[in-house]
């Protein structure tokens, strides 16, 4: 009888999508849990389905081509590179129990992340936010580490200070992103 009820409740809960986890103290009762993941933590994880938690992870995102560019040097720019704009998303991935402390009823697995990328065309800023997921693809480019990525909006700011004028060729969001992608 109890393997039944035990049966039944794992198929219960597998049917249900959700992670069931044995009860504290008991062997046969089956507790559910839901598991919920944010839209970062989905992006993240399509683009590297081995993020971990506690690591740290760097992405790059970038913007399509615009049909009606103008400028014949960016269009020429944005044909060799394929894109319009690019930016680097480096975050943690975190995972949190709802509920009380001691009885939790669910998990929530996270990717927070902060958004660089050089803004301007006369004169160059550096940019960084909290990044939110949207329609464009992240692409997996390393894990790294805290420390590393702690460092980025410092060094982004010192490149714009040596670097303030915008160059097609060497000094546009491309290069500002790589240079950020060797200090990690």
């Amino acid at each position: 009888m109890k393997f039944l009820q035990t049966f039944s409740a794992l198929l219960c809960a597998l049917s249900l999508g959700v992670s069931a986890v044995p009860a504290a103290g008991s062997s046969s009762v089956l507790e559910i849990r839901a598991i919920t993941e944010t839209p970062e933590y989905k992006k993240a994880h399509a683009a590297h389905p081995d993020i971990q938690v506690g690591k740290t992870y760097a992405f790059t995102l970038k913007s399509p081509k615009s049909a009606g560019e103008k400028d014949p040097k960016m269009k020429k720019l944005t044909d060799e590179l394929g894109f319009s704009h690019i930016y680097l998303v480096v975050g943690q991935v975190s995972e949190s129990s709802s509920g009380p402390p001691k009885k939790p009823t669910g998990t929530e697995k996270k990717f927070t992340g902060v958004m660089y990328h050089m803004a301007g065309i006369d004169t160059v800023v550096a940019d960084f936010k909290n990044w939110k997921a949207d329609e464009k693809t992240l692409e997996f480019v390393k894990e790294t580490t805290e420390a590393k990525s702690g460092r980025l909006s410092k060094i982004g700011k010192d490149w714009v200070a040596q670097n303030p004028k915008y160059d097609y060729k060497d000094n546009n969001c491309n290069t500002y992103v790589q240079q950020l992608i060797k200090n990690l």
